[in-house]
């Protein structure tokens, strides 16, 4: 059986998913520092696989990647962007009221999740994982692709911090809602499908 491609996108524990099944999905990564990186769906237009990704709600992504680059960044390019675009600001708030707006176009942790795998989703990728229950929908997906039970999920590269909400006050929630409206309508979207399905159905683990 052919390997599924899974689309790397940043502060969604794709760690987990690619330690549980490590010898059957290849990952496509993010490294937009790069000049010879695109996003999957430009370089592979025609290409006939199964494309598997997580997505995660952007309040609680944002979260995790300010205080990753804060606290946990490990290469020089994360280092760099700390320095660039954590440390000049008092705190999370300050962050985001005065620099998401150019985070979100520039460092890859901050980039919306539509930007990776393009704005229809349904249309490029066959198969989404929700972060909200990643475990569970890991294990399936390896047991409906690969007939395999008892995968054990790991965390991998878990940025420490308190529950995503108590960070924000009104006006950041409102501007990260606003930056982030794709992937939020994204998420909505299949939620509202979900209504819908059964259990067994549920649009966050379908293969198209």
């Amino acid at each position: 059986m052919a390997k599924r491609t899974f689309i790397h996108i940043p502060k969604t524990w794709w760690g987990a998913v690619v330690s549980a099944l490590w010898d059957k999905v290849k990952r496509y990564g993010h490294n937009i520092r790069s000049p010879h990186w695109v996003r999957y769906h430009e370089n592979n237009p025609n290409k006939e696989e199964k494309v598997v990704t997580v997505l995660r709600n952007p309040h609680d992504r944002v979260v995790s990647a300010y205080f990753y680059l804060k606290n946990h960044a490990k290469n020089d390019g994360d280092t760099a962007d700390r320095k660039e675009y954590i440390e000049p600001f008092d705190n999370f708030n300050d962050f985001i009221i005065n620099w998401l707006e150019r985070a979100h176009k520039e460092q890859s942790h901050f980039i919306p999740q539509f930007y990776y795998i393009w704005r229809d989703l349904l249309k490029h990728v066959n198969r989404v994982l929700s972060f909200d229950c990643l475990a569970e929908d890991t294990k399936r997906f390896a047991l409906e692709e690969f007939g395999l039970e008892d995968v054990t999920v790991p965390v991998k590269n878990k940025s420490k911090h308190d529950y995503y909400l108590g960070y924000y006050t009104p006006e950041t929630i409102s501007i990260v809602s606003d930056i982030y409206e794709t992937d939020i309508n994204m998420i909505n979207m299949i939620n509202t499908i979900n209504t819908t399905l059964s259990p067994d159905e549920s649009l966050w683990s379908i293969i198209s």
